[in-house]
């Protein structure tokens, strides 16, 4: 965030295009589905696999994954109807994939530190609901 808001200084905002703007839930709906893969690249560090696949496979595949990302998040976000709901709801998409995929490996963790986790989920979407709330009513383009 510290690199995107310094990149956004440095560089300035690029001017609003004339596409439109997704509405806030199919974006944050679009940034949960880019989110999800990447675990999939973590299945092949902490899963053990009899045969793994070659290196460059999954470095090409998280490549062009990213690009797609980025092309999508860009094009997107420029649109001039492009808002703090836009924002909030792609913020809280990712966070949510991020949230349920840490469950994934679960069943062989302490038991404590999967209280710990869902104390810091339960805080992590009381954080997102009070942040949907704040800009429920913000139908402005993002400063």
């Amino acid at each position: 965030m510290l690199l995107v808001a310094l990149g956004r200084r440095l560089r300035g905002t690029p001017p609003p295009l004339a596409s439109r703007a997704p509405a806030p839930l199919l974006a944050g709906g679009a940034a949960a589905l880019f989110a999800a893969p990447w675990y999939a690249l973590m299945a092949l560090v902490f899963v053990p696999w009899p045969e793994p696949p070659a290196l460059w496979i999954p470095v090409t595949a998280a490549l062009v994954w990213a690009a797609l990302t980025l092309a999508v998040a860009r094009r997107w976000s420029r649109a001039a109807a492009w808002g703090a709901r836009h924002d909030a709801a792609v913020a809280s998409g990712v966070a949510i994939v991020c949230g349920a995929a840490g469950y994934l490996g679960a069943a062989a963790w302490p038991r404590q530190d999967l209280v710990f986790k869902v104390v810091l989920d339960v805080l992590a979407l009381a954080g997102l609901v009070v942040l949907a709330r704040r800009v429920s009513g913000d139908h402005a383009p993002a400063a």
